[in-house]
């Protein structure tokens, strides 16, 4: 009896599961890349699961540029001038979306992803984050939005999400992915944008 119940169960949540896909790849101009967004998001919590709160720390330099420094982003921000740095992946809003209704497509975040981050390689690309004045990037951290192209950070997020999720990929391999995503160049710059 109690069987009956736990498969009764889980088919109910499955068609729920299967309705909410269903919903998202209606027309509506609302939800035009929501599968995607929803397949990323899984992406992330796979991600910080692994990484547990390690992705909370210091920012790295693996980038090649300086590490994110609270004080020199704060004066230069303050002065109108932008601020580029390392600094983690995850203080952006992965979830926000500049342009929401223009398409992204799965398949090219495959390319990307199989391009470039095949292994941890460090992220080349910089990732631009407008503020409103006054705000510092350290302060806003999880809430940062990306007004630059976000296919390079999805394919990332993707790459790192399968090589953690692959039983055959050694540990330190998983692990590497972590400098990558703490040293993610950013550049800061406050404006009246939002």
């Amino acid at each position: 009896m109690a069987v009956a119940k736990a498969t009764a169960k889980k088919a109910a949540k499955a068609a729920e599961v299967l309705k909410g896909v269903a919903e998202a790849t209606s027309a509506s101009t609302l939800a035009i890349n929501a599968t995607l967004q929803a397949f990323l998001s899984n992406c992330d919590a796979t991600i910080k699961d692994f990484f547990k709160d390690s992705l909370d720390g210091q920012p790295s330099s693996a980038s090649g540029l300086a590490e994110y420094d609270g004080v020199v982003a704060t004066r230069l921000l303050a002065a109108g001038k932008p601020y580029t740095c390392s600094a983690p992946l995850f203080w952006l809003n992965t979830s926000y979306e500049l342009q929401p209704n223009v398409p992204k497509y799965r398949k090219r975040l495959d390319g990307l992803k199989d391009h470039f981050f095949s292994e941890p390689t460090p992220f080349k690309d910089t990732i631009h984050v407008s503020l409103n004045p006054g705000e510092v990037p350290h302060k806003c951290k999880g809430a940062l939005k990306a007004v630059s192209l976000p296919e390079m950070h999805d394919a990332l997020r993707i790459a790192v999400a399968e090589c953690i999720e692959d039983p055959t990929v050694p540990r330190k391999t998983k692990m590497a992915w972590k400098d990558v995503l703490m040293s993610i160049p950013f550049t800061f710059e406050a404006c009246f944008f939002f």
